[in-house]
């Protein structure tokens, strides 16, 4: 218990909206009939669903992409609207899995180094903002 009152308020947030993906089970086959299989699927290889503030997503310290349910765009990394780069990221994310399929490499590496970059840019554009609050 002691440890609890040492993490941040975002991170006491981020405990308590962790829940098992068989408790979402039901609303995610509910909102896509048309797709139980793709739905199932993703289920059996999901262990944690985690609801969190798209302003504060642990890009860093997620689980790496995997065959075989790869995330792209805000279901891999979203981002807070005001940054203005979502649309942006999720056409490179679909392009960079489009060139793995057709390619014959591998489709998770792609995402990998899409997280990677993203990562990077906004290490960057953080410093940029720091640097102007100077």
């Amino acid at each position: 218990m002691e440890r609890q009152f040492q993490r941040s308020s975002v991170e006491r947030q981020n405990v308590r909206s962790r829940s098992t993906a068989a408790s979402w089970a039901g609303a995610i086959r509910q909102a896509a009939p048309a797709i139980t299989d793709l739905a199932d699927t993703m289920l059996s290889n999901t262990e944690t669903v985690r609801v969190i503030n798209a302003r504060n997503v642990p890009l860093t310290t997620a689980r790496p992409p995997s065959l075989p349910v790869l995330l792209c765009g805000d279901a891999d990394h979203a981002l807070t609207p005001a940054a203005g780069v979502g649309a942006r990221d999720a056409i490179e994310d679909a392009a960079a899995l489009v060139t793995a399929i057709t390619t014959g490499t591998d489709p998770a590496v792609a995402m990998a180094d899409r997280r990677r970059q993203i990562t990077e840019e906004r290490d960057r554009i953080a410093q940029l903002y720091q640097r102007s609050r100077k």
